[in-house]
């Protein structure tokens, strides 16, 4: 009947929100209307203050569910202990503040998760900005020490690498040096060979020129002698035909005389 009326536990509780203090622990005013209605309704103080106390916990928490699941999401990976709803003796004003910090807090630890090497089991509930940034300090020093370290071995294996190639190069020219050296030693001795197979043929064709010029020089002396020799059988023959021619005509004449 109560509520039909707009007196039920909710009704009263709702009209009193205003009167919680900020713990919102005690009703601050309870005057003589609010104690005839708790008499007539037979809602006491102490069940009116409670109900009001949650209902304006309710309110709160429904106006910073947005905040707190910003907060759930940046601490998904690691359990701190952030975004609990108001606290009992807790104001407002302290509930947005320890929000907003707990905000940062996971925000921290969330770029913290972020960094190479992070070990997130160090995240642990009750830690504060504070902390964390000092974890994110000694991790991202760490992290520089080896890179820098990482990046001296590295440095020095690709002077290794470099001083190999070029111990590589110094052989290779070296090899190269000496090839040419052979090469060129090969290509003198091989004209050195060339020419005196060159000076062996001049030699052997001039031999042979001077035995042939002596061999035409015979040849043609003996030609020469048997030419001589011709001219003086043809000589002797023509001699012979004349004294044959001679004799031939006296014994014509011989025999004319003796015709007679």
């Amino acid at each position: 009947m109560w509520d039909m009326l707009g007196l039920g536990l909710k009704n009263q509780a709702e009209g009193e929100i205003g009167n919680l203090n900020d713990t919102r622990t005690e009703l601050e005013n309870w005057d003589l209307g609010d104690r005839v209605r708790s008499f007539l309704t037979g809602v006491s103080r102490e069940e009116t203050q409670k109900k009001a106390q949650e209902l304006l916990d309710r309110k709160l928490n429904a106006a910073t569910a947005t905040s707190r699941g910003e907060i759930t999401t940046l601490t998904g990976g690691f359990d701190l202990g952030l975004g609990d709803k108001i606290r009992a003796g807790e104001t407002a004003e302290e509930y947005e503040a320890r929000l907003a910090g707990e905000k940062t807090t996971a925000t921290l630890a969330n770029q913290y998760s972020l960094l190479d090497n992070a070990d997130t089991s160090l995240l642990k509930p009750g830690m504060k900005a504070g902390d964390i940034r000092a974890l994110s300090g000694q991790l991202t020093s760490s992290n520089k020490k080896a890179a820098k370290a990482e990046a001296k071995a590295e440095t020095q294996r690709l002077e290794g690498v470099a001083a190999g190639i070029r111990e590589d190069e110094k052989t290779e020219r070296a090899n190269i040096r000496s090839s040419d050296l052979e090469l060129q030693r090969e290509n003198n001795n091989f004209n050195r060979e060339l020419q005196r197979a060159d000076n062996k043929l001049t030699r052997d064709l001039g031999i042979l020129q001077s035995d042939n010029q002596m061999q035409i020089a015979q040849m043609n002396a003996d030609l020469a002698d048997k030419r001589m020799d011709y001219d003086r059988e043809t000589r002797r023959m023509d001699k012979r035909s004349a004294a044959i021619a001679q004799l031939m005509s006296g014994l014509g004449s011989l025999g004319g005389a003796f015709s007679l």
